[in-house]
């Protein structure tokens, strides 16, 4: 495991609300997001703590030996999501 890497640096604010948002295009529960996947019911503040998590945590990568933020690609989403069901049984996410 290795620290998440930033190749332009972290991203700006902007950015990271674009990409809650792009969560909440696929994954939101509220149904103003007309998610694709509804089902996995994800609110805004799931979609906030684990952009943080994301963000911050710890990831294992083949290339280079760390994980590269893709600047909130389908990557970076479907690590996310999958973060969701780790960390759902945590009472703080």
């Amino acid at each position: 495991m290795s620290i998440l890497k930033f190749e332009d640096g972290y991203p700006s604010p902007k950015e990271i609300k674009g990409f809650v948002e792009y969560l909440l295009m696929f994954y939101g529960a509220d149904p103003k997001y007309d998610a694709v996947y509804p089902e996995v019911a994800m609110t805004e503040e799931d979609a906030i703590k684990v952009t943080e998590i994301y963000l911050n945590g710890e990831y294992e990568c083949v290339d280079k030996g760390f994980h590269l933020w893709g600047g909130g690609d389908t990557l970076d989403r479907e690590t996310c999501r999958f973060e969701i069901f780790e960390n759902r049984n945590y009472p703080n996410l």
